[in-house]
């Protein structure tokens, strides 16, 4: 029992060493920046799913319209409470763990990943780079997914199971909308291509920007 917790000790601390020593404060920020974006992106999934709860609300704004305290205010607290939950232990797809992960690790993988395209020989780097980027997503779940269950004994930020799928979205009964393309633990769902996809659109489109709006100010 000593040597497990001394090894994730080690882990953690070789992660810190790597992220002080091997980033400089440009990435360091890029990463903290593009943990936070995700918990916001993977908040406002939740939400949005939360189909009872929103059902409730646009009922009472189409059918009480001169209560118009509900849309500039119930919604959100609403959006607020799905982020603070997500920030504690009572995870359905973040975790305050997760972020400090992945402010850890994205500038290695964002990095690496971008470097290993870049120095390929096809041109057209940014469209390759938004074709993989699912593949690339993939691995840093799986890679990021067993160090969290190592550390803390199961996945504390997501899992795409049938037994933690059915819990978050009990109203989806469609086998694509299951946990039958999950694998490596739950830590990865290949029908998530498509939202990987998305995402890739997105982190192509304002990386460089990001990166010379963060620089601007050192």
């Amino acid at each position: 029992m000593c040597h497990k917790i001394i090894f994730k000790l080690l882990i953690v601390i070789f992660l810190l060493i790597s992220w002080l020593f091997f980033t400089n404060i440009i990435e360091k920020i890029y990463g903290i920046l593009s943990a936070a974006i995700f918990a916001v992106i993977e908040t406002l999934f939740k939400f949005i799913n939360k189909r009872d709860r929103l059902n409730k609300i646009f009922t009472r704004i189409f059918y009480n319209k001169d209560d118009d305290s509900v849309i500039h205010c119930e919604i959100p607290l609403l959006f607020y409470s799905r982020l603070k939950n997500n920030f504690t232990d009572e995870i359905e797809f973040s975790s305050f763990r997760q972020f400090i992960l992945i402010s850890l690790l994205w500038p290695f993988f964002t990095n690496g990943y971008r470097s290993l395209i870049s120095n390929s020989l096809i041109h057209n780097d940014f469209i390759i780079r938004i074709i993989v980027y699912p593949i690339y997503i993939w691995i840093f779940e799986i890679f990021l997914g067993y160090i969290i269950i190592f550390l803390f004994g199961y996945n504390v930020a997501w899992d795409y199971s049938d037994e933690k799928w059915n819990k978050n979205f009990p109203h989806y009964k469609n086998a694509y909308r299951t946990g039958k393309d999950v694998f490596f633990h739950g830590n990865i769902k290949l029908f998530y291509v498509f939202y990987w996809w998305l995402l890739g659109i997105l982190h192509e489109s304002l990386h460089n920007t990001g990166i010379y709006l963060i620089s601007s100010f050192f």
